[in-house]
């Protein structure tokens, strides 16, 4: 596209070494939000869970939760962070996802949270269900739970509820992005200012029913 003279934009963090102007949400702000929450109940306690995808927002998620802690008087200790490998929904197998519960439950039994921020969504959601079916957990009785992302539609299918996210600016990503393709569309034709190369939006918490207070 770049090469028939076609402006291009970016939306996510995926292409975020690109160069291209990029709309991306706050992913720190936004993990920041979900430990705020859950403190705000009365956790101290509180893990993320991460999968170790080649990702910016992997890191901006990590170091928002380390930050709201720090900024609470709490040790930004590595210890809360559960790591999984990475692998898309598609390529799931039965056996790698048993393989996740039993690592899920073993970082369960080892940090004893009372609060998960679960940083992002796919495969971890098919985890804690599993967890749940088995009787392992009670959501939000034994383990609080804040989901970045909103996938409701797997929410509702593996935990049978609609937990607490922090969302992110899906709308608010469409709307930028077409302003900016009109600004990048009067830059080329009109002399305009080119538009920026990053805008970044603010996520929202949107309570559910996965919070229990302390």
């Amino acid at each position: 596209a770049e090469a028939l003279g076609i402006p291009c934009l970016v939306a996510g963090t995926h292409l975020f070494e690109s160069g291209l102007p990029t709309v991306q949400e706050d992913g720190e702000q936004g993990a920041a939000l979900a430990v705020r929450h859950l403190l705000e109940n009365g956790h101290r306690r509180i893990g993320l869970w991460l999968c170790q995808a080649p990702a910016v927002w992997v890191h901006q998620r990590h170091n928002g939760f380390m930050r709201e802690l720090e900024a609470h008087g709490i040790a930004p200790d590595e210890r809360r962070v559960l790591w999984t490998p990475y692998a898309p929904v598609s390529d799931v197998t039965s056996r790698s996802q048993l393989a996740h519960v039993d690592r899920f439950l073993d970082y369960l039994k080892a940090l004893r949270p009372t609060a998960l921020v679960v940083g992002s969504s796919g495969q971890h959601t098919r985890t804690l269900g599993e967890a749940v079916r088995r009787g392992k957990i009670r959501i939000p009785e034994e383990l609080s739970l804040i989901f970045l992302d909103q996938h409701y539609e797997d929410y509702a299918h593996f935990l049978h509820r609609r937990p607490t996210v922090v969302a992110l600016p899906l709308v608010e990503t469409g709307r930028t992005l077409a302003r900016l393709a009109a600004a990048a569309y009067r830059a080329k034709t009109g002399g305009e200012a080119a538009p920026p190369q990053l805008s970044t939006l603010p996520c929202t918490l949107v309570e559910g029913d996965s919070v229990a207070k302390r």
